[in-house]
């Protein structure tokens, strides 16, 4: 009986280091996936929020003429917003003549031209002319707007032919920009635009063009 024990025991010990084993080889073979053959592959499981955390990168802060467009999926810490017209929270209207608009935590789409601005997204608090709304909220507006402002938002690439000011690495580099080329790739920062054509940036990204000027991370 004693020795018929001890061979379910041996049979067990080396069941559990098979299975180890192969969960060790499973994991080493997906780091190297991961590593060298499809680095994307994590991005892709995980969404944007792995894609805007830039660890390192190069410091900018630009002034400028706005863009004629832009969008971006992102997570947003927080959003500062002045607009009229309609707009929908949680399927409910709300139609003001001018609303000052704060969004907390929100995870979606934004989007702009010269005359509307599109939130299309999720949040977990919104401020309307103060008063608070909590809950898995769900925002939808296409509206006309005067300002706003974007903390901790990614944007993945912007380019467009623009004028103003660029500040680089903490003002080591500073270029003045005359219908030149800017562009920015992986950005994590502030946005902010008020007026019809006052832009400004305020952030990390792992690379920039501003006129002749490139520079990565």
């Amino acid at each position: 009986m004693s020795d018929k024990g001890a061979v379910v025991k041996s049979k067990k010990k080396i069941s559990w280091v098979f299975v180890l084993f192969l969960l060790f080889i499973l994991v080493l073979a997906f780091l190297i996936y991961t590593s060298f053959y499809n680095p994307e592959f994590i991005q892709n499981i995980t969404g944007n929020v792995i894609n805007r955390d830039i660890i390192t990168g190069i410091s900018i802060q630009a002034n400028l003429n706005s863009p004629d467009n832009f969008k971006t999926t992102s997570e947003i810490d927080k959003m500062d917003l002045k607009i009229s017209g309609a707009f929908l929270i949680d399927n409910k209207k709300y139609d003001l003549d001018t609303a000052s608009i704060i969004i907390d935590n929100f995870e979606g789409e934004v989007g702009f031209d010269s005359k509307n601005l599109n939130v299309n997204g999720k949040a977990t608090k919104i401020f309307v002319e103060g008063i608070p709304i909590t809950g898995k909220l769900k925002i939808d507006l296409n509206n006309k707007y005067s300002y706003f402002k974007f903390n901790n938002v990614y944007v993945s690439d912007l380019s467009y032919e623009s004028s103003g000011i660029v500040k680089i690495q903490d003002d080591k580099v500073i270029v003045n920009l005359e219908n030149d080329k800017f562009s920015l790739k992986k950005f994590i920062g502030d946005i902010e635009k008020s007026g019809n054509n006052n832009f400004k940036i305020d952030g990390l990204a792992e690379e920039i063009n501003a006129g002749s000027i490139n520079i990565k991370s």
